[in-house]
C-alpha cells in the first residue's frame, strides 16, 4: 500500500495545534508543561535558553487570557482596572519592541518609517480601540518580514500582547458578544502557541539529532494523545530479535482485511525492523514488510500478512541495536 496520499506527510502536521483545538484546557497543560521544562533546562544550554526567553510573553499571554477567560463572570471595575495596567504596560513594552527593529533598520531608514509610521504616537494617543488597533497593525507588519526570523519573532509577541489586550478590552464593555471575541482572542493565542511549540520542535530535531529520542524531554507525550475510545496505539521497544504486539481483544474481533494500520519506526539509531502478522507468537509470518527509521507508513492489514488466525502482530529487528516503534490503529 506505501505511503498514503489521502493526508500530508506527517511531519508537516502540527500536532500541538491538531491535539488542542476546542480544548483551551488541554493546551493550558501543555504550554504550563513544556515552559516548565523550558525552564528547567536552560540554565546549561544557552540554546534552550534562547527558546524559554522567546517562549515567555506567547506563555503568559495565553496563561493570562485564560485566566481571565474562566473569571470572565467577574465585574466591570475589575476590568477597568486591567485595562489601565495593560495600557501602561504598553509604554514600557514599546521601548521592548523598538530595539530589534532599530537594530535591524536604523530610526529614519524606509524599513523602519515602514514598521513605525508616525513613530510611538499611535500607541500613546486616541481611544482605547485606536491605540489596540496600532498594536495589531505593527504585528501585521512584523509578519510580513519572513525573511527575518528576529522580526518574526518579535510579531509573535506583538501579536500575543494584541490578544491579551484586546481580550481585556472585550471584557471590559461585556456582553455576549463581548465574550466571544475573548473566546477568539484566547483561540489565536492557543494557536501561536502551538506554532511556536512546531517551530521548538524543529529547532531541537536538528539540535539532538543524532540523539531524537532527547526531544522527549521537552514535552510530556500523554498531553498529545487523544485517542477515540476505540482507537489502539502502543510504542513497543524492540530489543534484538522478535517483540509480539499484544492487540486489545476488540481490536482483533474487528479486524479485516482493509483494516488501516499505522506503524513507524522511531529509533534514535538505524534500526530497520520488517513487521507483519503471524499465526504463532514465535515466528514470523508470511508478509514482513521493511520499515526504515522515523519513516511512518499506513499499510493495510492484509498487506502486512493478516488472515483469519493470524492474530500475532510480530516486529523482528535483525540487529544488535534496540530500537522502538509506533503501532497505531484507528478503527
Amino acid at each position: 500500500m506505501g505511503v498514503s496520499n489521502k493526508y500530508p506527510w506527517h511531519y508537516l502536521q502540527n500536532q500541538f495545534n491538531n491535539q488542542t483545538k476546542g480544548n483551551f484546557k488541554k493546551m493550558l497543560s501543555l504550554d504550563n508543561d513544556h515552559y516548565g521544562r523550558l525552564v528547567q533546562l536552560a540554565p546549561s544550554d544557552p540554546d534552550i535558553e534562547a527558546l524559554r526567553a522567546a517562549y515567555e510573553p506567547i506563555h503568559l499571554a495565553f496563561v493570562q487570557l485564560y485566566s481571565n477567560w474562566q473569571g470572565s463572570e467577574g465585574s466591570h471595575e475589575s476590568q477597568t482596572l486591567s485595562i489601565t495596567n495593560l495600557f501602561s504596560l504598553l509604554n514600557v513594552n514599546l521601548n521592548i519592541w523598538e530595539g530589534p527593529v532599530f537594530a535591524t533598520y536604523p530610526k529614519g531608514s524606509e524599513q523602519e518609517k515602514n514598521i513605525f509610521p508616525d513613530r510611538r504616537m499611535p500607541f500613546q494617543k486616541g481611544t482605547y480601540e485606536t491605540r489596540i488597533i496600532a498594536v495589531k497593525t505593527l504585528y501585521e507588519k512584523l509578519a510580513t518580514y519572513v525573511g527575518d526570523p528576529t522580526l518574526i519573532a518579535l510579531g509573535n509577541t506583538v501579536q500575543s500582547f494584541y490578544n491579551v489586550i484586546d481580550g481585556a478590552r472585550l471584557l471590559q464593555q461585556g456582553g455576549d458578544a463581548s465574550i466571544t471575541g475573548y473566546s477568539n482572542a484566547l483561540e489565536a493565542q492557543r494557536v501561536l502557541c502551538a506554532i511556536e511549540m512546531y517551530g521548538h520542535l524543529g529547532i531541537l530535531m536538528n539540535k539532538y539529532r543524532t540523539t531524537p529520542l532527547t526531544v522527549l524531554e521537552f514535552w510530556d507525550m500523554e498531553l498529545l494523545r487523544t485517542l477515540d475510545e476505540d482507537d489502539f496505539e502502543v510504542f513497543p521497544v524492540l530489543e534484538s530479535g522478535l517483540t509480539v504486539v499484544t492487540l486489545f481483544s476488540y481490536v482483533l474481533e474487528e479486524m479485516k482485511a482493509d483494516t488501516v494500520i499505522t506503524i513507524q519506526n522511531m529509533s534514535p539509531d538505524n534500526v530497520p525492523f520488517q513487521a507483519g502478522f503471524s499465526a504463532t507468537n514465535d515466528g514470523v509470518g508470511p508478509i514482513m514488510l521493511d520499515f526504515t527509521q522515523h519513516i511512518a507508513r499506513e499499510e493495510h492489514a492484509a498487506d502486512l500478512g493478516w488472515a483469519p488466525g493470524r492474530n500475532f502482530l510480530i516486529l523482528n529487528n535483525p540487529g544488535l541495536v534496540t530500537g522502538m516503534a509506533r503501532v497505531y490503529i484507528r478503527r
